[in-house]
C-alpha cells in the first residue's frame, strides 16, 4: 500500500538524494509496532538523476502489506516525476493535429530532458485509460444506487 505524502521540489534535495519525511505518519507506525525500512526510487529531472529514498514500515503480522510513504510526484517504478507524463497528455490530448512524436518532443524541451519517446507517452496514456476504466468499473460507496422493479 502506499501512502501520498507532499513532496518538496527536488531542486531542494541535497547529493541528488531526496529523503521522504513524514514524522506524523512515522511516529504512528513506530507506535503501532511497525518496522521501518528504506526503498529507493532512481528519478531523472532536467538532466539529473536523483534517489528517492521513501520509508516503508512493515508488521510481522501473516499476510499483512507493507506501508510505503512516498511524494507525490513519484509514481514507483516511472522514470519521471508524475507532472511530466500528466503534461505530455495534456498536450497530445489537447491538439487533435499533434501527433505523440510532437508531444513527446515537446515535453523534453519543456521539462529539459534527454529523452522522452513516444512510446513513452503511449504507454502513460494506455495506463490512465486502464485507471480510468478500472475506476469505472468499481462501485463508489459514497453514491446511492437505483433499483429496478
Amino acid at each position: 500500500m502506499y501512502i501520498i505524502t507532499q513532496g518538496a521540489p527536488l531542486g531542494y534535495s541535497e547529493d541528488k538524494i531526496y529523503r521522504v519525511k513524514s514524522p506524523a505518519e512515522e511516529a504512528s507506525y513506530t507506535a503501532a509496532g511497525y518496522q521501518r525500512h528504506e526503498r529507493e526510487y532512481k528519478i531523472t529531472c532536467g538532466h539529473k538523476e536523483y534517489i528517492v529514498i521513501c520509508p516503508e514500515y512493515r508488521n510481522d503480522e501473516k499476510g499483512s502489506e507493507p506501508v510505503v510513504i512516498i511524494p507525490d510526484f513519484l509514481m514507483p517504478k516511472r522514470r519521471y516525476p508524475v507532472e511530466v507524463y500528466l503534461y505530455a497528455i495534456d498536450i497530445y490530448s489537447s491538439d487533435n493535429e499533434k501527433g505523440q512524436r510532437k508531444a513527446a518532443e515537446e515535453t523534453r524541451k519543456r521539462f529539459d530532458l534527454e529523452t522522452f519517446a513516444h512510446t513513452t507517452l503511449g504507454r502513460a496514456l494506455k495506463a490512465l485509460s486502464d485507471s480510468m476504466k478500472k475506476g469505472a468499473a468499481e462501485p463508489d460507496s459514497t453514491q446511492t444506487g437505483h433499483e429496478e422493479v
